[in-house]
């Protein structure tokens, strides 16, 4: 007889937790963040948005008493990574598996140090969802895939971390998953790399939801962005596509979250730090490591930088 499944934990309070929160919602989730949120989905943009329901809530600077948690999904901002590790390393046990769907680039080390390295999941979504504040409602604007993969996951703790995850996924609600070898989750990494660092800063800086951005001027700024992008992760030992394809996917995704506001735009909105130290900064500083130049990206940095 198989053992429950322990409650998960969710670091965050935002649109993407509280989604899956929801989608979570069968195993009793317990968020963790600054206050207690409400969660109150619509599955789409015009349907009749569900019951609102309060899942189990713990601050940041609550400690964790009793057994440590299964399965911890990182689901703050980039900014907030820190945050994360410091509530990991408090922990008194470490949990079975963390999983990151964070945004961006260049946060792995500082998790994987806190987690343990085989028991950090990283992961990609496309499913794109808002949160207005102000009537607690999270709005899935478009039903996407997310990605997992274990990259340092060869042994007995990674093996643990796979199947605790993929224990708790197999009871998700509305989500669709796959796992990913390494090469292929590497790939799927920078693939939603690149599709942020378009996307997100010319939405920031426009002001404009994401299906409206390719019939903007600045949308001018796209294949720069793209070919900035395609020899660092080449670098990488990753090869994405010719520059006009990985653009073209890139606007097919755009107009296909249509109404969806990117995160970055809401974080220039709400007046809170953006994640583009982690998308476009993480291009140029990889760049530069490999002598190579991204001067759209850089450009693109100061002026979102500037908004905040």
């Amino acid at each position: 007889m198989n053992e429950p499944l322990p409650p998960p934990v969710i670091l965050g309070t935002g649109a993407l937790a509280r989604f899956w929160a929801r989608a979570l919602r069968v195993l009793d989730p317990v968020l963790v963040g600054r206050e207690p949120p409400v969660v109150r989905l619509a599955p789409t943009a015009r349907a009749e948005p569900e019951p609102e329901w309060v899942p189990r809530f713990r601050s940041w600077q609550e400690p964790w008493i009793g057994p440590g948690p299964g399965v911890v999904w990182v689901l703050v901002k980039a900014p907030a990574a820190e945050t994360a590790a410091a509530w990991l390393a408090q922990l008194p046990a470490p949990p079975a598996a963390v999983v990151s769907l964070m945004n961006g680039m260049g946060y792995e080390g500082v998790l994987g140090q806190a987690a343990g390295s085989e028991r950090l999941v990283l992961g990609v979504t496309t499913d794109a969802v808002t949160l207005d504040r102000n009537t607690n409602l999270v709005v899935v604007n478009a039903r996407g895939e997310t990605l997992l993969g274990n990259p340092a996951g060869r042994g007995p703790a990674g093996r643990r971390a796979r199947q605790a995850v993929e224990g708790v996924l197999k009871t998700a609600a509305g989500v669709r998953w796959r796992w990913l070898e390494e090469a292929d989750m590497e790939r799927a990494r920078w693939t939603k790399l690149v599709q942020n660092a378009v996307i997100n800063p010319l939405s920031a800086l426009t002001g404009r939801p994401n299906g409206e951005l390719p019939d903007q001027i600045a949308w001018r700024l796209a294949p720069a962005l793209v070919g900035e992008v395609l020899p660092v992760a080449a670098r990488r030992g990753v090869r994405l596509g010719a520059p006009a394809e990985v653009l073209q996917a890139v606007e097919a995704l755009a107009r296909r979250t249509g109404p969806n506001r990117s995160s970055m735009l809401q974080d220039v909105l709400h007046r809170r730090p953006t994640e583009v130290d982690y998308i476009n900064g993480f291009v140029v500083r990889e760049a530069g490591r490999w002598g190579l130049a991204a001067p759209t990206h850089a450009t693109l940095t100061t002026l979102v930088r500037a908004l905040g």
